[in-house]
């Protein structure tokens, strides 16, 4: 079956596609038009809430992050997208701690980091276990949306027990 350019399903695959190409506006767009007229699609919710975030809208993508889990389900592909919404308000927050003109910046900030890790934990145990090794080396270490979080504690600990690495 044909699908046309404007439908549903379209718009929400090319909002993915347009992320993918750094494309943050059209994208929101056409996660924006895929929730008029199904509010509660996770999937569109994490497509917007990642537009979103790469639009520097913090809240906004946030709430739409804790919208898609709460719709569910919870595959390793929506935990996945999920992470990289609170993996990238890492840095965002991390400004604001600086500049110091929201008191609850560094709260957020930890917030974020903590769900960024659990999300990305759940999205590994989601994944079948022969293959979260090459997920780990093939996707995890190579995203540029991780990348705040890769540093620390937390993120060595995954690496110890997801990447294959030895202790």
């Amino acid at each position: 079956m044909k699908q046309a350019p404007n439908d549903r399903g379209t718009r929400k695959l090319r909002g993915w596609a347009y992320l993918l190409m750094d494309a943050a506006r059209p994208a929101l767009e056409d996660f924006e038009e895929t929730l008029q007229s199904e509010a509660n699609d996770a999937d569109a919710l994490a497509g917007r809430g990642n537009a979103r975030i790469r639009l520097r809208q913090v809240t906004e993508a946030v709430a739409d992050a804790e919208a898609a889990l709460k719709e569910g389900p919870h595959t390793d592909r929506l935990l996945y997208n999920i992470t990289c919404i609170y993996a990238l308000a890492v840095p965002q927050m991390e400004l604001e701690v600086r500049t110091g003109k929201d008191r609850q910046a560094p709260r957020r900030l930890v917030l974020y980091e903590e769900k960024a890790f659990d999300c990305l934990r759940r999205t590994l145990e989601a994944r079948p276990p022969e293959g979260r090794v090459a997920f780990w080396r093939e996707v995890v270490q190579n995203d540029p949306a991780l990348a705040p979080i890769r540093r620390g504690t937390a993120y060595a600990l995954l690496a110890r027990k997801y990447g294959g690495n030895k202790p």
